[in-house]
C-alpha cells in the first residue's frame, strides 16, 4: 500500500467512529479471481456493516458505496479519456434471487443516502429550496421509482384552469421524477421495460441510456415533444440503484440490450441448498427478537466528508473539473494491465460467450477508469502527503479491479450456465476426474505437491470454461487434496488413497 497513508486517529478526522482494520472482506480468491489489493479501508468498514444484515452479498455492499459515492462528487470530476469525457457516476443492476437480501441491503444504503442528502443540501443552502418545477444544481433528493409512464418519469405541463390575456390557456411545467440529483432506486428493474420492452415502456429504454451519457456537454438531458406543443426538458444527473430477480429474458437482454452493457452488472442465483440455509435461519430466529443498529449517521457523515473535501479541492484549482484529480505515470499502463486480465479470462470459453463478453468489456473499462478515481478520493483524508491526496495510482486501480472484476466473472459464469454452451458441465461429465487426469499428469515437486492456480488453469484450458466455473467446481472436490503453503502461493497434493473415483 502506499507509504503516504497514514494511521494516526488523531489526524485522520475521516475515520474517528470506524472500526478498525481487520481482516479484509475477500480472500485473496474469490469467484476464481486473485486479488491483489484491499479496498479503501472505509469501504470494507462500509461493506462489513452490511454484511450484518446483508449475508454473502460483498460484491453489491461494496458497490453500493461507490454509487452513492459518485453521485456526490460528480460536478467537481470530470475524467479524461482521449477525445471523450467522463463523470464518476456508477449505475449498478443487481440481479439475484428473490428473498436473498437486496432489500436488506437498502435498508442500510436507504437512510445513509437521506442523511447525505439532507447534509449536502444544508451546506449548500438548498434544504429549503423547492425544485418540484425547476432544476436546482446543488439540491440533491432520493426517489423509489413506481409509476412508469413519460408523465411520472419526466415530467409534464399542466393546463390550468385560468387563461391569459390572449385567452389562450396558461399550462405549468411539472417535474418528474427522474429530475434533479440523487439515487434512482429501482427495486423491481424487471417491470421497467428493460426486460421485457413493450409500445407503453418502449421510451423508458431510450430515457435510460440518455441519463447515462457523460455530464461533460448536454446529451445527458431528456427530451420529449408533448402532445400539446411544449418540448420537455428533464434535466437529469441520477444514478440509478437497480434490483430484480432473474427473468426469463435475462440472457437475451445481457446479449443484445445497450442498457445493461451500459451499467454495472452483478449477476447471482443462489443456489437451492442456500436458499433452504437462509430460510432454516430465519426460522430459528422465530419468536425472538433482536436488535440490530446500523450507525448510518456514521457512513453519510463519512460520505459527506468527502464531499466537502472534494469540492475544496476542485475551488483550488480554479473551478476546473478536469484538474480536480491528477493521475501517475503508470496509472494509463495499470488499467491496460487489467484489461488484459479482463481478456485472458474468457480466452479459453467458447465463442458465444466470448462474443457477449466483449460487450460488456468496453463498458467494464470505463467502469474500472470512474472507479480508480472513487477509490483514489475514498484514500484521500488519509494521505499525509497533500500533494498526493487526489493523485490516481496504480494502487487503486487494483482496488478499482476487484468490483469490476468480480461483476464481470459471476456474468461470465452464469452466462456460461444459462446458455448452456457445453452439453454437459465438467462436473456432470466425470464428477471431477479432470482434476485428477491433470493433476496426475503435472510436474510436482518431490513431496508429490503443485501449485493450485497451476492445476485450475490446466482444468480451464480442458474444460473451456471461465476461471470462476473452474473455482465452482473445484470447491466441490478440494476436500480430496491435502494443502500446504508457500508465500502467497497454494499448493496441492490429492489424499492417498483418493486418486480416481
Amino acid at each position: 500500500m502506499n507509504d503516504d497513508i497514514i494511521d494516526d486517529a488523531n489526524s485522520r478526522e475521516f475515520y474517528e467512529e470506524l472500526v478498525a482494520p481487520v481482516k479484509g472482506i475477500l480472500p485473496e480468491e474469490y469467484h476464481g479471481v486473485g486479488l491483489t489489493e484491499r479496498m479503501p479501508r472505509v469501504v470494507e468498514d462500509w461493506t462489513r456493516t452490511v454484511l450484518t444484515v446483508s449475508n454473502e452479498n460483498e460484491v453489491p455492499a461494496m458497490a453500493s458505496f461507490f454509487v452513492s459515492l459518485g453521485q456526490v462528487i460528480k460536478d467537481f470530476i470530470r475524467i479524461p479519456r482521449g477525445k471523450n469525457t467522463e463523470d464518476t457516476r456508477l449505475h449498478f443492476c443487481w440481479v439475484q434471487t428473490s428473498g436473498t437480501g437486496k432489500s436488506t441491503l437498502w435498508n442500510f444504503m436507504g437512510p445513509v443516502t437521506k442523511q447525505l442528502n439532507k447534509m449536502i443540501n444544508k451546506f449548500e443552502g438548498t434544504d429549503a429550496s423547492d425544485a418540484s418545477e425547476v432544476y436546482i444544481k446543488n439540491k440533491y433528493d432520493m426517489f423509489d421509482v413506481v409509476e412508469y409512464t413519460d408523465a411520472a418519469l419526466i415530467g409534464y405541463y399542466e393546463k390550468l384552469d385560468e387563461k391569459d390575456d390572449n385567452g389562450d390557456p396558461i399550462y405549468e411545467r411539472r417535474s418528474g421524477s427522474l429530475e434533479g440529483n440523487g439515487l434512482a432506486h429501482w427495486d423491481e428493474f424487471e417491470y421497467s421495460g428493460v426486460f421485457k420492452q413493450s409500445q407503453h415502456k418502449e421510451n423508458i429504454i431510450v430515457y435510460l441510456n440518455t441519463l447515462m451519457n457523460t455530464l461533460e456537454g448536454e446529451s445527458w438531458v431528456i427530451t420529449k415533444k408533448l402532445k400539446e406543443g411544449h418540448l420537455m426538458e428533464c434535466m437529469c444527473q441520477r444514478s440509478v440503484w437497480a434490483t430484480t430477480y432473474p427473468p426469463k429474458h435475462l440472457k437475451s437482454v445481457i446479449a443484445e440490450k445497450g442498457v445493461l452493457q451500459r451499467m454495472l452488472v452483478y449477476v447471482r442465483e443462489v443456489p437451492e441448498d442456500e436458499q433452504h440455509d437462509m430460510r432454516m435461519l430465519q426460522l430459528s430466529k422465530s419468536g425472538k427478537k433482536e436488535e440490530t443498529k446500523l450507525d448510518t449517521e456514521k457512513f453519510s457523515k463519512a460520505l459527506f466528508r468527502l464531499y466537502k473535501d472534494v469540492k475544496a479541492r476542485y475551488l483550488e484549482v480554479g473551478g476546473d473539473p478536469f484538474s480536480t484529480m491528477e493521475y501517475s505515470d503508470g496509472f494509463a499502463d495499470a488499467l491496460i494491465n487489467e484489461y488484459q486480465k479482463m481478456r485472458d479470462y474468457v480466452k479459453s470459453s467458447r465463442p458465444e460467450i466470448r462474443e457477449i463478453a466483449q460487450n460488456f468489456m468496453t463498458r467494464n473499462n470505463i467502469q474500472l477508469l470512474k472507479l480508480s478515481v472513487m477509490c483514489c478520493v475514498a484514500n484521500s483524508p488519509n494521505v499525509k502527503d497533500k500533494t498526493k491526496k487526489f493523485l490516481v495510482t496504480p494502487t487503486h486501480v487494483r482496488q478499482a479491479y476487484i468490483l469490476t472484476q468480480q461483476c464481470y466473472s459471476t456474468l461470465v459464469e452464469w452466462l456460461e450456465r444459462s446458455l448452456k454452451v457445453q452439453k454437459e458441465t465438467l462436473a456432470e461429465k466425470s464428477k471431477q476426474v479432470e482434476f485428477i487426469d491433470i493433476y496426475e499428469t503435472l510436474p510436482k515437486d518431490k513431496n508429490g505437491f503443485i501449485r493450485k492456480n497451476t492445476l485450475l488453469e490446466g482444468v480451464q484450458q480442458i474444460a473451456k470454461v471461465s476461471p470462476a466455473s473452474v473455482y465452482r467446481y473445484w470447491k466441490n472436490l478440494e476436500d480430496r487434496f491435502e494443502k500446504d503453503k508457500v508465500g502467497r502461493s497454494v499448493l496441492v497434493r490429492l489424499k492417498k488413497g483418493d486418486e480416481k473415483q
